[in-house]
């Protein structure tokens, strides 16, 4: 994202210098089109008979003041001043009122510069806010005043109004540029956006992988790994209270009555009680299968994590809707209290004793482990393993009980 707001910035710094320079030639377009006007004008004015009298006594006769009239209604000059030999102003039509730009009527020292060089090319420049007849934009040209004899009587100074021109010219080149801003921009957005769509598609899919390496697929808890690597952290800061493991009961029946889809959504019922139950700050995982585990983090108080674990069983105690059938689901809770610290396999293998309990007590309950939960699943264990050998060495004497009618003796 930061790659294209740059290209955008330059982008639109590329687009302000065009329009300078497009602000740039219609200024030379616009000098141009006023040079050969100017030279028409002074034309106009050396042809005037009344000229050579108004140079040398300082104004002029009707007729010359009608020829200046003339020029300023069939052109866009808007002001004529005309100067005498030695630069003195003589006379210009118009208003009689204090001109608030008097000084652009003054001969300036870089026009008396290129008179002397026998050049002075027109000036394009911005007129000040002074507005009145005073146009926006306008052109100022000094040109020779020649006599009969072809010698210099004097000097014109044109004002033409070139708003109109020059508004034309920028507003033609100004679609021209937007066009070409358009194109480049859809010549630049097209990869820019394909750039970042599969940036951000990229992104996802690692954002994808990273969720599907430390979550269950089907639930959306946490998964065996992410949950050991997180609760083993909650206990580095002694903020575990207690774990449990839970077992979801009757799941292999609901599977294999219902189908699969029907044990799937007993699972996704499980995950969401947990969900709504727990805390923020409580861990919860799916290991497999129907198996759930949760790290409980603070409040350190035994009761509280009781009541807890109650509010967890109930909230999972609830019938769930399958393709209109109506399935009850309970679940199984083995607790081990952790007490802010210890070892997190220790209070697992804990959790699990208490499981196995819970199920022997007839499912739908919670049992919290206690020392001689272990002493008791120990021996039963030896029995059961005393059993197996003892069937593998044929230490069985099997006998048989007849069953005997009390009333016949048969």
């Amino acid at each position: 994202m930061r790659y294209f707001a740059i290209a955008l910035v330059c982008l639109i710094c590329g687009a302000s210098a065009l329009m300078a320079l497009i602000a740039a030639h219609v200024d030379r377009v616009v000098v141009a089109h006023i040079d050969g006007i100017a030279d028409h004008l002074a034309h106009m004015l050396e042809e005037s008979p009344d000229l050579a009298h108004m140079m040398h006594v300082g104004h002029g006769a009707d007729h010359t003041a009608h020829s200046l009239e003339h020029i300023m209604h069939s052109t866009n000059v808007f002001k004529v001043a005309i100067f005498d030999a030695d630069g003195v102003l003589i006379t210009q039509p118009g208003t009689a009122e204090p001109d608030p730009m008097a000084e652009f009527l003054k001969l300036t020292l870089r026009e008396l510069e290129g008179i002397a060089a026998g050049r002075q090319p027109p000036m394009v420049v911005r007129s000040s806010s002074e507005g009145g007849v005073w146009p926006e934009y306008f052109a100022k040209a000094v040109r020779f005043v020649r006599g009969a004899d072809g010698e210099v009587q004097g000097y014109a100074k044109f004002f033409v109004d070139v708003t109109e021109l020059r508004r034309a010219y920028v507003g033609g080149l100004g679609w021209l540029a937007a066009l070409i801003a358009l194109f480049g921009v859809l010549l630049f957005a097209v990869p820019a956006l394909a750039y970042v769509l599969q940036r951000r598609l990229a992104e996802r899919s690692r954002s994808d992988a990273r969720y599907l390496a430390s979550h269950d697929a089907l639930t959306g808890l946490l998964n065996r790994h992410t949950f050991m690597t997180r609760t083993q952290a909650l206990i580095d800061r002694r903020k575990l209270s207690a774990v449990a493991y839970l077992d979801a009961d009757e799941f292999k029946t609901i599977n294999d009555t219902y189908g699969h889809a029907a044990g799937d959504e007993y699972l996704n019922h499980i995950g969401r009680a947990l969900e709504e139950v727990c805390t923020n700050a409580d861990l919860i995982a799916r290991f497999g299968g129907d198996e759930f585990v949760i790290a409980i983090a603070e409040p350190a108080d035994t009761s509280a994590v009781d009541m807890r674990l109650e509010a967890i069983r109930s909230a999972c105690a609830q019938d769930i809707q399958v393709n209109g059938l109506t399935i009850g689901a309970t679940v199984s809770i083995g607790a081990a209290y952790a007490k802010g610290g210890g070892d997190l396999d220790r209070h697992l293998a804990h959790a699990d004793t208490a499981l196995y309990f819970a199920k022997s007590s007839g499912r739908n309950v919670v049992s919290v482990y206690t020392p001689d939960m272990s002493d008791v699943l120990h021996k039963r264990r030896e029995l059961e393993a005393l059993l197996r050998d003892a069937v593998a060495q044929s230490r069985f004497c099997i006998h048989y009980q007849p069953l005997v009618d009390a009333n016949t003796h048969d």
